[in-house]
């Protein structure tokens, strides 16, 4: 029997290697590989049904509350249109209250919108009755943004949500295969202790950078051709990494994924994330990378664990207060209500 409501939550994640080496047309065309971690950090979706038709979708993060009569009369253009969409692409039969929060920070580099559609298509199959599939609900997701929005992005953010845990994505000619990551516990646990994760205070700019690097791709530069496939390289030698459980280069590696993909774009890096690099430098980090496409959002560090603390505290003094994370296994699910 179809619930009334309930409550779905999906993880964010973030990416080790490979990030832009998913996205068309290079991973159709040719092949791309990210290497990425679901977080216990959450995009979580309430829906309610109504008595009424009316639809009433509200963001806590953005503060936007968007009313529509019903299904036929919802909008695509608007700040909640995630929302729309997934509620277009399923179909609802009646009215819905739709709630909507996330708990990192609004354009973190996270994955947060692509986790924020997995849980909304997961919950609305669950509304009517249905048993969500992670595979296609993750590649609805993406079609949903890339191809009904038109968001240049890759898969990686929506299989993280979908799946969770540890995993390898490889993309090519329109498919997705994924590899979960069997790492071993004690390296799992030293691969939590070695990162460190803090907001640089503005939000990431990944579409438009993307869209600027794919149209540099199809026009023939070498250059842009050549960064794709050290990203995609980087991205296996990190799996064999954390399968052989050595974290002793994890530092140096992340670096040279962010200095790959800063590479693309001048408007990759900001004077913050700069900063952030630079106080890691000077409080034991051994490299780091800005998650997702930069531009802003998040900034992933390396450090041996016995300077953990003084890196933390180094960087919440300048203003950068890290997040707190463990590793999220489960994937997309609903909640108890």
């Amino acid at each position: 029997m179809a619930p009334d409501h309930l409550t779905v939550r999906a993880p964010v994640r973030i990416d080790l290697a490979g990030g832009g080496s998913d996205v068309t047309p290079f991973a159709a065309r040719e092949w791309g590989m990210v290497v990425n971690a679901a977080l216990d950090r959450y995009a979580t979706v309430t829906l309610r049904r109504r008595a009424d038709r009316r639809l009433v979708l509200t963001s806590a993060d953005l503060g936007v509350q968007e009313t529509y009569a019903d299904l036929g009369a919802v909008r695509h253009d608007t700040p909640l249109r995630l929302l729309t969409a997934a509620l277009a692409a399923v179909g609802v039969d009646g009215g819905l209250d739709v709630y909507v929060q996330t708990d990192v920070p609004a354009g973190s580099g996270l994955g947060a919108s692509a986790a924020v559609s997995v849980a909304l298509l997961w919950a609305l199959q669950r509304l009517r009755g249905a048993v969500p599939d992670r595979t296609v609900v993750a590649d609805t997701a993406v079609r949903l943004e890339t191809a009904g929005l038109r968001i240049t992005g890759g898969g990686q953010d929506q299989y993280a949500a979908a799946f969770g845990g540890l995993q390898a994505l490889h993309f090519a000619a329109g498919t997705v295969v994924r590899r979960p990551l069997a790492v071993p516990a004690a390296t799992q646990q030293a691969l939590a202790e070695s990162l460190v994760l803090c907001y640089s205070g503005t939000a990431h700019l990944s579409g438009a950078v993307l869209a600027e690097v794919m149209a540099l791709y199809e026009a023939g530069d070498a250059a842009t051709r050549t960064r794709l496939y050290t990203l995609r390289d980087l991205a296996a030698t990190v799996e064999a990494c954390l399968l052989a459980g050595d974290l002793a280069d994890l530092g140096a590696l992340l670096t040279a994924n962010w200095r790959a993909f800063r590479a693309f774009h001048p408007h990759v890096s900001t004077p913050a994330i700069e900063q952030i690099f630079a106080l890691g430098a000077a409080h034991g980090a051994t490299g780091g990378k800005a998650t997702g496409a930069g531009g802003g959002g998040c900034v992933l560090l390396a450090c041996p664990p016995s300077r953990r603390l003084a890196l933390c505290a180094a960087l919440t003094a300048a203003g950068f207060p890290p997040l707190a994370f463990g590793w999220d296994v489960t994937g997309v699910t609903a909640c108890e209500s």
